[in-house]
């Protein structure tokens, strides 16, 4: 799945690397994201317990 990504990547940023480093960024926010909704879901099952 990973490499798949990967060339997907590659093919729409390679002429650009800001374009990159933006989607850097972006995952990097994306992951932040998820963590963020984790700790909510685990802090709410704390509450409904």
């Amino acid at each position: 799945m990973k490499k798949i990504l990967d060339k997907l990547y590659e093919a729409f940023f390679s002429e650009s690397k800001s374009a990159y480093d933006d989607l850097i960024k972006m995952r990097n926010f994306s992951v932040l994201v998820v963590l963020g909704l984790l700790v909510y879901a685990i802090l709410l099952q704390g509450v409904l317990k």
